[in-house]
């Protein structure tokens, strides 16, 4: 997207912040022992999401961070539009079949429509949606894919309460997200666009999302992006992920 040099000089600074990651999962109860095997953590049963055909669960993993994860909830008619984080792409739900898979961040800001606006890519339209007490708008493309790899993250504005804040201690502690693409200078653009902090942008391919966590069991490196989903400890030489 284009922003008139002119217009630009009138922009106010935007801060976004990294909110939750999301992991998909082929079943709620996949991703729940995925998180127990790995993560070493139980997650907090979330909610069904109408509009979406999903439902999900969730672990805190910060002071005001969350992973969340999230499956397509057969229970739910097929919805009439794309779901979201790209759950409809038959090649992720192939993947999901045998594992988790940790495919994108969304980042919490104050003003939405201002900072899709101000954005150097297209967010999708601006949904209001709702669970149990939360009330949140958020960016959802209308084809549901996920813009540069899923590495420029979704925007969500929350009304009042948060999920983190109403989590249980966990156990696990985000450390570290960072990025990586094939074009760092493209990508950081993006990301300044959206005066998003916390996630750092490195040069390489393919383009992949990292996350360290901090668990009970050890340090766990996820990997995620255009590539199935990596869950090494720092103290294992092999990879381990739950079955699917």
């Amino acid at each position: 997207m284009f922003i008139n040099p002119a217009v630009a000089a009138t922009m106010q600074p935007m801060n976004a912040e990294i909110d939750h990651l999301v992991v998909v999962a082929d079943t709620l109860a996949q991703g729940e022992r995925w998180a127990r095997e790995v993560l070493s953590a139980c997650p907090t049963p979330g909610g069904k999401h109408l509009l979406m055909g999903t439902h999900n669960c969730l672990l805190r993993i910060g002071a005001s961070v969350y992973l969340e994860i999230i499956a397509i909830d057969p229970t739910q008619v097929k919805p009439a539009r794309a779901r979201w984080f790209g759950m409809d792409d038959p090649h992720l739900q192939a993947v999901v079949k045998h594992t988790p898979h940790l495919v994108h961040f969304v980042a919490r800001t104050s003003d939405i429509a201002a900072a899709a606006k101000q954005a150097r890519h297209d967010p999708g339209e601006i949904l209001t949606l709702s669970r149990d007490q939360f009330q949140w708008r958020i960016s959802v493309p209308s084809d549901g894919r996920l813009a540069a790899d899923g590495l420029v993250p979704t925007l969500i504005e929350w009304s009042g309460a948060r999920p983190a804040a109403s989590l249980p201690q966990s156990g696990v502690q985000l450390a570290h997200l960072n990025v990586v693409h094939p074009e760092p200078a493209h990508l950081r653009a993006l990301h300044e666009a959206l005066g998003l902090g916390g996630v750092e942008v490195e040069a390489g391919s393919p383009p992949q999302l990292v996350a360290l966590l901090n668990t009970p069991g050890g340090a766990v490196r996820l990997v995620g992006g255009t590539v199935p989903i990596q869950s090494v400890r720092s103290n294992a030489s092999t990879s381990t992920s739950s079955p699917g």
